[in-house]
């Protein structure tokens, strides 16, 4: 498959006002968190033996929005292609990794001259189950001191599993392992994104006709078993969200977690979302609106420390020019 030449091209200015932000404290009644609290209670049962019962209580906060974003530009950086509708992306140092859904294929990319490096099919999800790879996160977990890049975390919606998988380089190209399986147990076709920096995993869904809660729980250790259950009494914080217009992928950095949003065949916006998971607000603005942009944008990421997105069906990889205000 012959690649097109790296373009690097403004695809359109964005506004350099905050028309397109939407202040959710606006459009929305409130933005809460529920955060649980964990009390040990001893007692003493009837045979005389102390008892540490747990006790986890949830209360509510409302919180306000304070990130206040403008996306001045995306600029076009250079075509993915794959075998099937591509989905979770990440990068790890100079390289792009994008699976396809079903979870049997994958394909690596130079993002410092956009060269497809690697296109390879493995054995990841059964055949005929709902894997998705809506969202791709490498971790800071080395499975083996010779690996040349770290574990990524593969969320797969309906089975409720996000896949631990460790890339493993071959003589041409990478075979993929998967050394974890996380079950969200309590969660309905949940993704989830990782703080790696932090140590949290974040699940997140719709609830109550569209609206996102992000769930957080401890990144469980990879090396304990090949299958860790997530329940209510692994939660440690509930984030809600107000609407959301079809999920895509997302990453955090820094405390702050980006979201991409939409499907333009489906007639929406593609949507930037940004949250701080520190207190929960966020904003929330329309790139197609203050761009142009319709492209379905899969998932977001980091490169060089700025922000790109991977999108679908042949349509590439785009680097946005953001600022706070």
């Amino acid at each position: 498959m012959i690649l097109f030449p790296v373009l690097l091209f403004l695809l359109i200015s964005c506004g350099g006002d905050n028309d397109y932000v939407e202040d959710i404290n606006t459009l929305y009644e409130e933005t809460t968190k529920i955060v649980y609290d964990t009390i040990f209670h001893t007692r003493i049962d009837s045979a005389g033996n102390e008892i540490v019962d747990t006790i986890i209580t949830p209360h509510t906060e409302s919180v306000r929005n304070d990130l206040n974003i403008v996306v001045d530009s995306m600029v076009y950086q250079f075509v993915v292609q794959g075998p099937g509708s591509m989905q979770g992306a990440d990068c790890y140092k100079n390289k792009l990794f994008q699976f396809c859904n079903g979870f049997h294929w994958g394909s690596c990319y130079d993002m410092s001259n956009g060269k497809r490096l690697a296109l390879f099919k493995f054995a990841g999800g059964p055949e005929g189950a709902s894997y998705h790879c809506n969202n791709a996160d490498f971790s800071n977990y080395f499975y083996s001191e010779e690996d040349e890049l770290p574990l990524i975390y593969v969320s797969q919606s309906g089975p409720k599993h996000v896949s631990v998988c460790r890339l493993i380089r071959t003589q041409k190209s990478y075979d993929l392992e998967i050394v974890q399986t996380i079950v969200l147990k309590d969660l309905y076709s949940p993704d989830a994104v990782i703080d790696k920096e932090n140590g949290y995993i974040y699940g997140y869904v719709y609830y109550n006709d569209k609206r996102l809660r992000l769930y957080k729980y401890k990144i469980p250790d990879y090396t304990i078993s090949e299958e860790v259950v997530l329940t209510n009494d692994e939660l440690l914080e509930i984030l809600d969200l107000g609407h959301v217009t079809y999920r895509q992928g997302a990453t955090i950095k820094d405390g702050l977690l980006y979201m991409v949003e939409g499907v333009p065949s489906w007639g929406t916006d593609i949507y930037l979302r940004i949250v701080n998971t520190k207190n929960g607000s966020y904003s929330r603005i329309s790139l197609t609106k203050a761009c142009g942009f319709y492209q379905e944008a899969e998932d977001i990421f980091f490169y060089n420390g700025e922000l790109y997105c991977a999108t679908n069906y042949g349509n590439g990889v785009y680097k946005i020019y953001l600022r706070f205000n």
